[in-house]
């Protein structure tokens, strides 16, 4: 339950900062750029290193808000 309870807090600290959200989708457009999908272990093993995350709430994270606040991200 503690680990669904992080998940949740992790999603409603994007839901109550969009800048985040914005921040998060620019580094994802830019790996896109490179070649490196937002969903690829790539990707999610530099977001979780970035924002100090395990892998498992980085990859919820990221799909998260690909799906609400950047949909063009691959």
């Amino acid at each position: 339950m503690a680990g669904a309870q992080a998940q949740s807090q992790l999603l409603e600290s994007v839901k109550q900062n969009p800048a985040l959200a914005k921040q998060l989708c620019a580094e994802l457009r830019q790996m896109n750029g490179s070649g490196i999908a937002s969903t690829s272990n790539q990707a999610i093993q530099t977001i979780a290193q970035q924002r100090q995350l395990s892998f498992t709430d980085a990859e919820i994270l990221t799909t998260y808000v690909v799906g609400l606040y950047c949909p063009d991200v691959r």
